[in-house]
């Protein structure tokens, strides 16, 4: 058996075994029509599950998605919400392991293939509170040597409600890049991790001198065009190395 089919073998029984599987996975089963231990061989099967009701993983309680096996060990668990893009914001739970492998593992793999800065301070300017963002950038910096970043958190389900153009919408970002301003001028930050558009306001405020003391910068959560690309490097961040990411829960 592969790697892969193995650890979908265990996941499946782990959730849908009778006395110690999840309670939301239990009943679902029930409407199924098949044992998905037996049914379930490969990652393409998984489509006989058919759509996932995302209402379901904003109603129910976070313990009916977790095996009951693990009840015991809830404060292990990794948290996380989704920003509100799809409606009612969506909860999950992730073991330490597996929130390592998906949220940080990858970024440690590129940042040192891409020379990042390590052991420098980092400013994140996003989503932290029930966000997984907010919990990985920590983990991230921490894994490249450096401190907790300082941060400026950026509500994007408030920010979605306010529309654009508007006095609201651009008195939350004055205060968003205030704060950020504030940290950058009296903290010897080495790394900007935050998503393009505030990257944008930073680099047009910024004097020459913080501008090029900026060693690292990451993209994340929004897609970044090649113009914003080049004005990156050329414009704003001359001495920075640059990546970009986009994760969600």
């Amino acid at each position: 058996m592969s790697p892969i089919r193995e650890k979908l073998a265990q996941v499946l029984d782990t959730h849908f075994d009778a006395r110690w599987g999840a309670p939301y996975w239990l009943d679902r089963c029930a409407t199924l029509g098949f044992d998905p231990r037996t049914e379930i061989r490969d990652l393409a099967d998984l489509a006989e599950f058919g759509p996932m009701p995302l209402e379901e993983l904003a109603r129910r309680p976070i313990e009916d998605f977790i095996p009951r096996k693990f009840h015991g060990e809830l404060p292990r668990f990794v948290l996380s919400e989704t920003g509100g893009t799809t409606g009612s914001p969506k909860r999950t739970a992730f073991l330490p392991e597996e929130f390592e492998a998906g949220f940080v593992a990858p970024f440690l793999h590129a940042a040192k293939l891409l020379h990042f800065p390590e052991k420098v301070h980092w400013l994140f300017v996003g989503p932290t509170g029930p966000h997984v963002v907010g919990k990985a950038v920590r983990a991230c910096a921490l894994g490249l040597g450096s401190m907790e970043p300082f941060s400026v958190d950026f509500d994007p389900r408030w920010a979605r409600k306010l529309v654009p153009g508007s006095l609201a919408r651009t008195r939350y970002t004055e205060h968003i890049v205030a704060q950020a301003t504030a940290i950058l001028e009296t903290q010897r930050i080495g790394v900007i991790f935050a998503t393009p558009p505030v990257l944008e306001m930073l680099g047009d405020r910024l004097d020459a001198s913080l501008r090029k003391s900026i060693v690292g910068v990451h993209l994340g959560g929004m897609a970044a065009d090649a113009a914003l690309w080049r004005k990156l490097g050329a414009e704003w961040f001359p001495n920075a190395v640059a990546m970009a990411g986009y994760g969600n829960s």
